[in-house]
């Protein structure tokens, strides 16, 4: 096995989840509790691009591809 277990899996799988909302008050908590750091360095990243990479990451793959085919013949329509 080469691939290494992530412990934080299903944290960073919950703040994919979160709304953009959620992800604030997150962040505004543990920043004024005085976790900030601490909580960024255990996850990787801060909560907002986990949320913001995995947004794109579902923008790409549910975009759908374009058929060149189609668009080349779009004229003979």
């Amino acid at each position: 096995m080469s691939e290494e277990y992530d412990t934080l899996g299903w944290y960073k799988d919950t703040i994919k989840r979160m709304s953009w909302d959620e992800i604030q008050e997150l962040m505004q908590e543990r920043i004024a509790n005085g976790s900030w750091d601490n909580f960024v360095k255990s996850l990787g990243k801060p909560p907002h691009v986990i949320k913001h990479d995995y947004f794109i990451e579902q923008m790409n793959r549910d975009r759908e591809p374009v058929c060149l085919s189609k668009a080349n013949n779009a004229e003979e329509v």
